[in-house]
């Protein structure tokens, strides 16, 4: 099954994010006070947020170097053939529709 934990800690921040901002500015404080409260809470929020981005990059990593590691040698092997089927250069090759298929991707 996958793992689902990601969206979960996503939303639950997503939702605290959200809580402090209707928190904040439902309070009865000045609206200076708030504003200063908000920006704060940005700054932490964007800290946090680029922690998780750095994170799931670091995480993501290895998978995205296999893919490549897979997939390129078969893109290879697909421009090649082409290439050799209908004399034309590697340049004047264009991926038609059957790409997708080719590669089990779906279509956008």
């Amino acid at each position: 099954m996958a793992d689902s934990g990601g969206g979960f800690i996503t939303g639950f921040l997503f939702g605290g994010i959200v809580g402090a901002a209707f928190g904040l500015l439902l309070a009865p404080k000045p609206g200076q006070e708030t504003r200063n409260e908000l920006r704060n809470q940005s700054d932490i929020i964007r800290s946090k947020m680029e922690d998780i981005g750095t994170a799931a990059r670091d995480r993501l990593a290895p998978a995205v170097d296999e893919i490549k590691d897979k997939i390129g040698p078969k893109i290879d092997e697909v421009i090649s053939n082409r290439r050799q089927s209908s004399g034309r250069s590697e340049d004047a090759i264009e991926l038609d529709d059957d790409f997708e298929e080719e590669f089990g991707l779906p279509k956008p």
